[in-house]
């Protein structure tokens, strides 16, 4: 309950409502968020999909971090399995932020669980 509570799906700065991929060499994106009530799109590129959209929360929203690990895995066995993700975020100062994210497509979930490390660094 306190890991779900302290690590999960943290929405408390912003939230990610939607995005959307083009690939064409890299990876572009285009995602809605709600930041402070107000629903903006932001745009990102990327080596992937994740770092798309980390690399849009850092240049559009202006939050200073590096992705340092990424880890997912299912957590159950079988196709209708929900799918959990781990994200290490660390400021210039050197300070580790973690968040994780569940959900039944695994993107969705890594995207969460960047969300999740991103609001929880922010809160500090």
């Amino acid at each position: 309950e306190i890991f779900h509570r302290e690590y999960v799906n943290v929405e408390t700065e912003f939230k990610v409502l939607d995005y959307h991929f083009a690939r064409n060499g890299e990876t572009k994106v285009t995602v809605s968020v709600e930041k402070d009530g107000r629903v903006q799109e932001i745009h990102g590129k990327g080596n992937g999909r994740l770092d798309s959209i980390s690399n849009a929360i850092k240049t559009e929203l202006g939050y200073p971090y590096t992705l340092v690990t990424y880890q997912e895995h299912a957590l159950t066995e079988g196709s209708t399995s929900q799918a959990v993700a781990y994200v290490g975020v660390q400021t210039p100062d050197g300070k580790l932020s973690w968040g994780a994210g569940i959900h039944d497509d695994i993107i969705a979930a890594s995207v969460k669980a960047l969300v999740s490390a991103v609001n929880r660094m922010v809160a500090r």
